[in-house]
């Protein structure tokens, strides 16, 4: 056990500065990004039981714009997994990974939600999520993201938060 007495404190107080400054020194500002996304093409890998239950993998991919219906700049490819079924609320638990590729470099993305089973995204279906990093201008990247389907239930607008890199 540890016990602060005269011969440490000086030491111990030293420590604790250095901690909390080592904790305060670095602060970045999250840079907002907005980028539409195409519904894409989308298949199906079926679980064993090829039931749409927990396993099951929905895979997307499609174009992305920096504007609603702009010059294609990039695409993503996406991931949906089934990890759970509620039987008796006919709802599933999926979880989401994507790759972002735009022209500066990409990054990947990961959410769950919570949606009727077998069902397809509509319009104003929601999502937040994690940004996990990524390449080149997103190298060691983070932050969050807010993603919703439009109106016409063809395109997504999704806002990333990204928090650059430590220097």
């Amino acid at each position: 056990m540890f016990f602060i007495n005269k011969k440490n404190s000086s030491y111990f107080c030293f420590s604790l500065l250095m901690a909390l400054l080592s904790m305060t020194t670095y602060t970045a500002k999250a840079q907002d990004l907005t980028v539409f996304a195409s519904a894409g093409e989308m298949f199906n890998s079926h679980n064993n039981k090829k039931d749409f239950g927990k396993d099951h993998r929905r895979f997307r991919n499609g174009d992305l714009s920096f504007t609603e219906n702009g010059d294609i700049i990039g695409k993503y490819h996406s991931v949906a997994t089934v990890l759970s079924v509620n039987k008796k609320t006919h709802k599933e638990l999926r979880g989401f990974l994507v790759s972002i590729a735009l022209p500066e470099g990409t990054f990947w993305e990961e959410s769950t939600v919570l949606m009727d089973h077998k069902s397809l995204a509509t319009a104003g279906h929601k999502r937040t999520g994690v940004i996990l990093g990524g390449t080149k201008a997103y190298e060691g990247v983070s932050g969050s993201f807010e993603k919703e389907m439009l109106p016409d239930g063809k395109h997504y607008k999704t806002i990333y938060h990204l928090i650059p890199a430590k220097p």
